[in-house]
């Protein structure tokens, strides 16, 4: 897939990402890097007893793997100038140890900047289990390079 300039992306659309299975390697080294060793992540029994019945991924792990699969994107190439901000993220169902997450991303808004030189991308993004049900979702915004700008 060729790179997409800030000139060649319209509101609508959108794009899914493959899917990426959640697995313990990824739970250890998140709690690692993150410090969080909460027991519904680490803890097999007390998450057994919990009202998820098992352990759960970070959720912040779940965004960090999303923000990851956005690379999968057809303007995260060469007209990428920066991830600027998340908007409004909602997590609204648990995650647990082997679910499949895909991310579903919809541009909702294009501005161009005041020089012309780049654009500011508004998208709706979804991350998606393998039952297709949306587990987060919220805004991200991304500073995208126009043909004028490269």
């Amino acid at each position: 897939m060729s790179d997409l300039w800030f000139d060649d992306l319209e509101r609508g659309a959108a794009w899914t990402s493959t899917g990426r299975t959640l697995t313990e390697a990824d739970l250890v080294a998140f709690c690692g890097v993150s410090g969080d060793f909460h027991p519904l992540h680490v803890d097999a029994e007390y998450a057994a007893r919990s009202r998820f019945g098992g352990r759960l991924v970070h959720g912040a792990l779940v965004l960090s793997v999303a923000t990851g699969q956005r690379g999968q994107l057809p303007f995260v190439g060469e007209p990428l100038v920066a991830f600027v901000e998340i908007r409004s993220w909602v997590m609204r169902a648990p995650v647990h140890l082997g679910d499949t997450v895909r991310t579903r991303t919809t541009i909702v808004d294009l501005r161009t900047t005041s020089d012309g030189a780049r654009g500011v991308v508004v998208q709706r993004v979804e991350i998606l289990n393998q039952r297709d049900e949306v587990v987060h979702e919220g805004e991200m915004v991304n500073v995208v390079r126009t043909r004028a700008g490269c």
